[in-house]
């Protein structure tokens, strides 16, 4: 488990194919068994991959893994900060009902699971900025090598990354109680950024 090194920031470095998905949705699972517990009052997670069908899928095998552990989902509602509308969503047994990002506040549970892309994270950055999510706000950043840095001005193939869709990872690490970036090609200003 991650949360076994009781770090808070880094970067989990493990080859295509290897299990870094499982890695994290082990965590997550740790994570929202400490809420039931009553070891922690609420939960935000966020995960974040760079294109929909990925999310779609990290989500999907997270909902499976509850199904499989028989998760109690009355105290778990999941947010979408991307472009989807929630139709690819939950192609699981797991009943889960489907919210759009903007409405997390209102509608906000225990446990909260926000699905985004990477296009998407300057929203969850700007809800951070506010600092009152610092104790129980954690981050899974999947293929973090692509994520729009503010210090980035294009992707691995030379596309230009959109300014307003750059995001600032100090601020993540400011303002969340844990940023995990998964990859199988690490990014020195990720990691460099997390590690300090």
């Amino acid at each position: 488990r991650i949360a076994n090194t009781k770090k808070r920031y880094g970067t989990v470095c493990i080859p295509t194919g290897c299990g870094k998905s499982g890695v994290a949705i082990e965590d997550i699972m740790w994570r929202i068994k400490k809420v039931f517990d009553g070891e922690c009052e609420n939960l935000y997670i966020n995960v974040s991959t760079p294109i929909l069908k990925l999310t779609q899928q990290f989500v999907n095998d997270l909902f499976e893994v509850m199904h499989l552990y028989k998760v109690d989902t009355s105290n778990i509602k999941f947010f979408i900060n991307s472009s989807d509308v929630g139709g690819n969503y939950n192609s699981s047994e797991l009943d889960m009902n489907t919210n759009f990002f903007k409405d997390l506040e209102e509608r906000k549970s225990k446990v909260n699971i926000i699905a985004s892309c990477h296009k998407s994270l300057w929203r969850v950055e700007n809800l951070l900025k506010g600092g009152s999510y610092k104790e129980n706000f954690i981050n899974y950043f999947d293929e973090a090598h692509l994520l729009p840095l503010n210090t980035r001005k294009s992707d691995e193939e030379g596309n230009i990354v959109d300014a307003n869709e750059r995001i600032n990872l100090d601020n993540f690490c400011k303002n969340s109680f844990a940023v995990y970036a998964l990859t199988a090609t690490s990014d020195p200003t990720v990691t460099k950024t997390l590690n300090s």
